[in-house]
């Protein structure tokens, strides 16, 4: 039996509709994408990085950046079909495990998902994932599956939503697919790490500048204690409203 070889793959794009060209937005000279790709390369377990971008000359500084950035590949898909494109870049890299990460999470805490990837690799399941409603903030962590889940919902899935959001065809039959849900205390769910608009990258530049320089591989820890001392930084970007998945309840058909 061969180790399983874990791909991470990271979805962007420059067409975002709340906050066009987000990835691509830079925080002490450099991108987004390339402060989440420096966290990404820390991450404990991960045998290749990939980034899966949309088809499209709109596109095109994504892959620059990333050919830039070094020893990360870069493989275009469907931009609607995301599903689809996890699943070609997947299937390219002969990945057994994914991990499922957005690049709107500069943030993005290496620490913490080694220790679900071990854990994962432990485990006899198909996806593990955090809380979408309560427990670690927005925009920290992963997801992360088996090839098997992900080729499943590819051949499978065919509501629109479960092919632009990649898991939700999973998440949604816990009864099909073996899974494993981590929760946090306290709930910080409401301290938003993500950048969807441009408030919040307001925010996640706040903690860059404070954290960044004295110490590039700072974590979820350092920011917790940054945010204690100044909570006033949590009003930044607080009124942002997430935008709602679709519940556990819909669409099993």
């Amino acid at each position: 039996m061969h180790a399983p070889k874990v791909v991470a793959i990271i979805q962007a794009r420059m067409t975002s509709t709340r906050l066009p060209g987000k990835v691509m937005k830079k925080i002490l000279g450099k991108t987004l994408l390339e402060l989440l790709l420096e966290r990404v390369q820390l991450t404990s377990g991960i045998d290749e990085i990939v980034v899966a971008s949309p088809f499209g000359e709109e596109h095109d500084n994504i892959e620059k950046a990333v050919q830039s950035f070094g020893n990360v590949a870069f493989i275009r898909g469907d931009e609607h079909d995301v599903l689809a494109r996890y699943h070609k870049a997947a299937l390219a890299k002969q990945a057994d495990i994914v991990i499922r990460i957005t690049s709107d999470c500069p943030l993005y805490d290496y620490k913490i998902v080694s220790s679900w990837l071990e854990l994962f690799k432990n485990s006899d399941i198909s996806y593990l994932y955090a809380s979408h409603e309560k427990g670690y903030p927005l925009g920290l962590g992963a997801e992360i599956l088996t090839f098997d889940a992900l080729n499943k919902a590819f051949q499978e899935a065919k509501d629109p939503y479960e092919r632009e959001h990649v898991t939700p065809y999973i998440w949604r039959r816990p009864t099909i697919f073996s899974s494993l849900f981590i929760e946090y205390k306290p709930d910080l769910y409401h301290c938003r790490l993500a950048v969807d608009e441009e408030a919040d990258f307001q925010f996640v530049r706040e903690i860059y500048e404070r954290l960044y320089i004295q110490n590039p591989q700072f974590a979820f820890a350092e920011i917790i204690d940054l945010l204690s001392k100044e909570p006033e930084l949590l009003k930044i970007n607080q009124h942002i409203q997430q935008k709602p998945l679709i519940s556990l309840g819909a669409a099993h058909g």
